[in-house]
């Protein structure tokens, strides 16, 4: 990756401070950056971002927060398409290995 490319995807990246970024892979064309958010329940949101185009553009986007989808697509200048589900809800016992959350109290 040349310098030119590490700083565009580090100026994408720091456009997103309440993400703490972690893992990052590439190959020939595509870069994906991948980091977290802390949530108030102590638990952790996911982000992705996607670099079709290491060298220009904008990333695509994924996450896990319901909560900050549409300001991270707002920062993006992108549609906020981002819909994630709980994969206990969509696909139940079908999935033999996943994280459940104990449901939630009534108000």
């Amino acid at each position: 990756m040349t310098g030119e490319t590490k700083r565009h995807i580090a100026g994408w990246l720091n456009r997103f401070p309440e993400v703490m970024w972690d893992r990052l892979t590439e190959d020939a064309a595509d870069v994906k950056a991948y980091g977290w958010v802390a949530r108030d329940d102590g638990r952790f949101d996911f982000v992705l971002l996607d670099f079709w185009n290491a060298d220009a553009g904008t990333p695509g986007f994924s996450t896990s927060s319901a909560e900050l989808s549409a300001t991270f697509a707002s920062r993006l200048g992108v549609a906020d398409e981002n819909e994630c589900q709980r994969v206990e809800h969509v696909l139940g016992d079908l999935v033999l290995k996943k994280i459940e959350l104990p449901a939630r109290a009534a108000l």
